[in-house]
């Protein structure tokens, strides 16, 4: 029991000999901050803060690193210097503070909400206010232009969008007369064969049908020669048929007027007979 006392004992002297030594560290480093001199002083409250961390060596921490213009280590200490304190007025001021390292580093949204809080913290800070009103009117602008450019864009799109179509519909069109060129000339090629080839087959046609003709006109030939020798030959049949009747026609007349004499003279016998004939009565 005894020996834990003295142990806690010798935490407290420990511990509070290291934060006389960090408030130590922190005035020097106000005073460095005070003479400007913010490199040594941020050595300083670096120092103060390894022997106690507390809001005023990170608030003030984040001032150095702030007229030093770096700003993002700026916000890491206020956001530590926030975490370590409730005090109203103090979380107000570390907001304005925050709200102005956003701004620097471009962060208009988060400078908007930093500005935002330490006026719910302190109302009447017209500091905060004005700062507050200059960031909206910033990001109102901000977001003018930016509606102007995304306008813009899209007129610029829209207009190469149009180029394009157009280019792309002229060149389509080009395809196509290029295309009906090709379907034309090949059209007409085709034309050309199946002329060429309709042509041939009329001539094979009139060839054959003049072979055809000759064919007939030399048949017809032989034809009418053989009928007209054939009528040749029944002319010379006939004429000799015509002869030949005419010879026995005449021997046919002496045949029948010999027949005739002959008759003529038996039936003058006859007549001479029968003077002499006996009456029956």
């Amino acid at each position: 029991m005894s020996r834990i006392l003295k142990i806690a004992l010798i935490l407290f002297v420990f511990v509070s000999a290291n934060a006389q030594s960090g408030h130590k560290q922190r005035l020097e480093a106000d005073k460095l901050y005070s003479e400007n001199d913010y490199s040594n002083a941020e050595i300083k409250y670096k120092k103060a803060l390894e022997k106690e961390e507390e809001y005023k060596a990170n608030y003030n921490l984040g001032n150095t690193l702030y007229q030093q213009k770096r700003y993002e280590e700026a916000i890491e200490a206020y956001q530590k210097a926030l975490s370590e304190t409730t005090d109203k007025n103090i979380r107000s001021k570390l907001y304005h503070n925050l709200g102005n390292a956003y701004y620097q580093n471009k962060k208009l949204k988060e400078s908007l909400e930093s500005f935002k809080e330490s006026l719910r913290l302190n109302p009447k800070d017209e500091d905060t206010r004005k700062n507050l009103n200059l960031v909206k009117q910033i990001l109102k602008k901000m977001q003018k232009q930016q509606q102007q450019q995304q306008q813009q864009q899209q007129n610029k799109d829209n207009k190469d969008q149009k180029n394009k179509d157009q280019k792309q519909q002229q060149q389509q069109q080009q395809d196509q007369k290029q295309q009906d060129n090709k379907d034309k000339d090949k059209q007409q090629q085709q034309d050309k064969k199946d002329k060429e080839k309709d042509k041939q087959q009329q001539d094979k046609k009139d060839e054959d049908k003049k072979d055809k003709q000759q064919q007939q006109q030399q048949d017809q030939e032989e034809k009418d020669n053989k009928d007209k020798s054939q009528s040749a030959e029944e002319k010379d049949q006939g004429d000799k048929d015509k002869k030949m009747t005419k010879k026995e026609m005449e021997k046919l007349l002496k045949a029948i007027e010999n027949d005739d004499k002959e008759i003529q003279k038996r039936v003058r016998k006859g007549s001479t007979k029968s003077t002499k004939r006996k009456k029956d009565w």
